[in-house]
């Protein structure tokens, strides 16, 4: 009867430590948060428009990137290893994050019409409240 009692004692403990442990936000290698359209940029929306979210170090190409086609705002999103450029590449530490409404969708040089956002900070692999604005038309 007492080793029972001590190994509930012993349970409770566990289970009272487990719920007190700070948990992360997000999981490891993930970015989540939400894309918004500034509202004087709404009525100029192509009806066909994708929307890409890119992830990239401070210098070089895009870590990982995420295509949204005819996406409507706000756009809540989640960014992983899942969504990487380059096989094998891991997407972890600082980055730079910025979002792209390319008006006819394709991924090349920005266009006339395109519209773009970007955090002005770099932030880290983990976060859970990576927001952009979408707040500059390309003339």
């Amino acid at each position: 009867m007492k080793s029972a009692q001590l190994l509930l004692i012993l349970a409770m403990a566990v289970m009272a430590l487990a719920c007190t442990q700070d948990k992360p936000a997000v999981p490891a290698g993930t970015l989540t948060g939400t894309i918004r359209l500034k509202p004087d940029l709404s009525a100029q929306v192509d009806p066909q428009a994708v929307l890409y979210i890119i992830a990239r170090k401070e210098i070089g190409p895009p870590v990982v990137v995420k295509k949204i086609p005819l996406p409507e705002f706000p756009v809540s999103y989640s960014l992983s290893q899942a969504d990487s450029m380059i096989p094998g590449t891991i997407f972890q530490g600082e980055i730079r994050l910025s979002a792209r409404l390319d008006k006819d969708g394709n991924a090349g040089p920005l266009e006339a019409g395109d519209m773009t956002g970007a955090r002005p900070q770099t932030i880290p692999v983990g976060s859970a409240d990576a927001d952009i604005e979408i707040d500059t038309l390309i003339p």
